[in-house]
């Protein structure tokens, strides 16, 4: 529920796609549901957005970890194998 939250807030709410409150949902998200691929998937991509890669790798990882099958894994494999900033 929580990530469905963050996600309708980003898109009812351009200008603020990046709000502490959308972060607060994901993580709290996480939380909850610490092995759930959309929940990981959402929070690692929304914490390589706003700048916080390491954090965004580790979450990709737990995101791959959790779906071996995802249809974005080559993807999601570049994002983790980048180079740190």
């Amino acid at each position: 529920a929580y990530t469905l939250r963050a996600r309708i807030r980003r898109e009812m709410s351009p200008s603020e796609r990046f709000s502490a409150a959308i972060l607060e949902d994901l993580e709290r998200g996480v939380e909850y549901a610490p092995e759930d691929p959309e929940t990981l998937r959402a929070l690692g991509l929304f914490l390589r957005d706003t700048g916080e890669r390491a954090r965004s790798k580790a979450l990709l990882r737990r995101y791959l970890a959790a779906d071996p099958e995802a249809f974005d894994r080559k993807i999601v494999e570049r994002y983790v194998a980048e180079p740190a900033p």
